[in-house]
């Protein structure tokens, strides 16, 4: 057939581009961002289970539970609550699609980073009378380990997947 684009597999339609090669080898897939995901699926499961029963229950949790001082309005507790379940929600939608968006797992380190300052600042220095310090030693240092496991998630996923 000179002139005229070939024919595949005996077919009468015209063919004008040759048909794919198939890949002696294949290719390596890229690694996947194991703890920056692991990381983010703890971070999110603990920040739902623990931050959901706020809304609900504030005054029982605050004050029975933890051993705080009572509490006037709780408002701002369950507004806590109510945070700490969309920014868990938010870590669902990152590890989604975290080899895209990665790098937005800085903002954890800067949420957790300053939530484990502020707690473990609070619980050494600025307890009121009447309050126990355990849960804010507990919180200061879960967070602290949250942000620990980021910046590691981070470094390991920044040498896979360059931001730039």
């Amino acid at each position: 057939m000179a002139g005229r684009a070939g024919t595949r597999g005996g077919s009468t339609v015209l063919v004008c581009y040759q048909p794919a090669e198939t890949p002696t080898e294949s290719l390596p897939e890229m690694p996947l961002m194991d703890l920056l995901r692991r990381a983010l699926g703890v971070g999110a499961v603990s920040l739902v289970l623990l931050t959901a029963p706020l809304v609900v229950v504030p005054r029982p949790i605050v004050e029975g539970i933890l051993g705080q001082s009572p509490i006037g309005d709780d408002v701002w507790i369950r507004l806590f609550g109510a945070g700490g379940v969309a920014l868990g929600l938010i870590h669902v939608l990152i590890i989604r699609k975290l080899e895209d968006l990665w790098w937005w797992c800085w903002a954890f380190v800067v949420f957790h980073g300053s939530a484990s300052l502020i707690s473990l600042s609070h619980a050494a220095i600025g307890m009121p009378a009447g309050s126990a310090a355990w849960p804010w030693w507990l919180f200061g240092g879960a967070a602290a380990v949250l942000t620990s496991l980021y910046l590691v998630g981070l470094a390991k996923a920044g040498q896979e997947k360059p931001f730039a």
